[in-house]
């Protein structure tokens, strides 16, 4: 099995990065797991509920 772990992410162009590159790394590297701390994601003020739904759909 292979994880990635992603590290902070914070504010829009973070999560700009991980709706860009996630979908490439998955396919790329085979990655079956993805664990992604995004506490900080709306600009370092916590998450909101569209942010929380546009990371997950990032997954696919």
């Amino acid at each position: 099995m292979r994880i990635l772990a992603i590290g902070d992410i914070v504010g829009e162009i973070g999560v700009k990065k991980v709706k860009d590159l996630l979908p490439y790394l998955k396919e790329t590297e085979k990655i079956d797991f993805v664990i992604a701390n995004g506490e900080n994601s709306a600009d370092g003020m916590g998450i909101t509920s569209p942010i929380f739904k546009d990371l997950l759909n990032a997954r696919r």
